[in-house]
């Protein structure tokens, strides 16, 4: 086959689904496929590195990234709305991406994208990857001879049948000849009154391809003998949040460990929010925001014991969860919901201690992580073992799935 793959980085230059997405082209130029990469990036991070690829195309977008940051990305709390607006107000080419996309309907990404697509021709298949974002939609309108995938790491809607599904998702769902979703997802859309269902039968199943073995480099040393407990990712408003990290690690308040926090969206929360665990816990906690991702992966490699936060919804398990599990090390769990869809990967996990919000920070549980983090903080798995629990999620079986689910016909 002849594909092309369009990662969309931004809105999120550091997010890892572009990063996830090399992978798999990798893997498929690997196994014989001829992989061309479209990349619409910020202009300002470099592009993803991609020997593998036969073409690598770099759009930049500089104008509607600075416009996602000034306004916030849209999300609540933060900057009040007139900051954002008189933040913005002082770039003008953000401002002009702004007027495009809010109040005409018509950015200009979508536009130079699918004229773009439109003036490539050969392809059997063009994949818009870390998606819906502005590429994908673009990839919907494009009139192009190439059949058309999407692959929803990152869904707008929400798979609660009483919620209403944006309008644009159904759109885009029904200009593709293949649609790829999480597992969670696709059982999803046999929920009642899930709107997204009519499109089960072009549907498949794509797992997160973050299982690989962690590089040499990341393998590296703490400056001092304190057990360090990480949560590397991102914060979001609500649905992934760090106060019962906070508030469990106070109640604790262990002699020789620390908790560290590093990755973007405090930015999303009053300066405050940590200031009653820093009282309590000093140099034992760290914040840091975000870092590339070789630190970002060396940090992972000089941790102890990893932190998992759950998500406020149960749409999908965070891809991070993934790349904990090819670390080797001890997982500490804090889920805010008792359905969320990391427990049966966490279950199989044998360094895993799981704790739910709705539990407290009561003596029992402080005593529960306190003896985890005792027995089981410095142990380490081979990377062997965590392939062999979680092969769905190495990238040439994830390749292998997607190469399948372009060749095989829809499901009626």
């Amino acid at each position: 086959m002849k594909l092309l793959l369009i990662l969309d980085r931004v809105e999120y230059p550091l997010a890892p689904n572009p990063r996830l997405a090399c992978r798999v082209g990798e893997q498929l130029a690997l196994a014989g496929h001829t992989v061309d990469l479209l990349e619409l990036n910020d202009g300002a991070v470099p592009p993803l590195p991609a020997p593998w690829a036969a073409s690598h195309r770099c759009l930049p977008f500089a104008d509607e990234a600075c416009m996602e940051r000034c306004l916030e990305h849209g999300n609540p709390g933060g900057t009040p709305v007139p900051v954002r607006l008189l933040r913005l107000a002082a770039h003008p080419a953000a401002a002009l991406a702004a007027v495009r996309k809010l109040a005409l309907h018509r950015p200009r990404r979508q536009g130079t994208v699918r004229r773009f697509l439109e003036s490539r021709t050969g392809y059997d298949w063009m994949v818009a990857v870390a998606s819906p974002y502005e590429g994908a939609l673009a990839l919907a309108r494009a009139r192009t001879g190439a059949r058309r995938a999407v692959w929803c790491m990152d869904p707008y809607a929400n798979d609660h049948p009483n919620d209403p599904t944006p309008a644009r998702e159904q759109a885009l769902w029904a200009a593709m000849d293949k649609i790829f979703v999480t597992e969670r997802m696709y059982a999803a859309l046999e929920e009642p009154g899930c709107v997204l269902g009519a499109f089960r039968g072009k549907t498949r199943v794509l797992e997160f391809p973050s299982l690989t073995p962690p590089p040499a480099a990341s393998r590296a040393e703490k400056a001092d003998d304190t057990l360090e407990c990480l949560f590397a990712g991102s914060l979001y408003p609500a649905l992934r949040t760090p106060h019962f990290a906070l508030a469990l690690f106070s109640a604790m308040n262990l002699p020789g460990v620390r908790l560290a926090f590093v990755g973007p969206g405090w930015e999303n929360y009053p300066a405050d929010t940590p200031a009653a665990a820093r009282k309590q816990l000093g140099e034992r906690l760290r914040i840091q925001g975000p870092v590339s991702p070789a630190e970002a992966a060396a940090r992972v490699g000089a941790a102890d014991v990893l932190v998992h936060l759950g998500n406020d919804n149960n749409d999908q398990v965070p891809s991070k969860l993934y790349e904990y599990f090819a670390a080797g090390k001890p997982v500490l769990a804090l889920l805010k919901r008792r359905d969320d869809p990391a427990r049966e990967a966490l279950a199989r996990w044998p360094l895993a201690c799981v704790v739910y919000e709705d539990e407290g920070t009561g003596p029992q549980v402080c005593a529960r992580v306190a003896e985890f983090l005792q027995t089981k903080g410095r142990d380490r798995l081979p990377w062997q073992e965590a392939e062999r629990l979680f092969w769905a999620n190495t990238p040439a079986a994830v390749a292998q799935a997607l190469a399948d689910g372009l060749q095989t016909e829809e499901i009626q």
